[in-house]
């Protein structure tokens, strides 16, 4: 996953947003802290988001070995 893709952006914005709403609209908090606040949020998403997609490439790899050994063909679960 890349630092910079869609989700991570969105993410540390959803949840760095309580940050940026206090620096830009109520005024209580400094612009240079809330934006530090919202990549650290960046960072935390892209971390559980990499571990996440790793997590489901491999899901996905073990059912494929899965599948290949058991002779199934066209996606198909073993019914067994």
């Amino acid at each position: 996953m890349n630092l910079l893709s869609w989700p991570v952006i969105i993410g540390a914005v959803v949840i760095g947003s309580p940050a940026l709403w206090a620096a830009l609209v109520d005024g209580t908090l400094s612009t240079d802290v809330a934006l530090m606040r919202v990549g650290v949020c960046g960072v935390g998403i892209w971390i559980v988001l990499s571990v996440v997609a790793s997590l489901g490439s491999q899901a996905l790899a073990s059912t494929r070995r899965s599948q290949a050994e058991s002779g199934q063909q066209d996606g198909q679960l073993p019914t067994g």
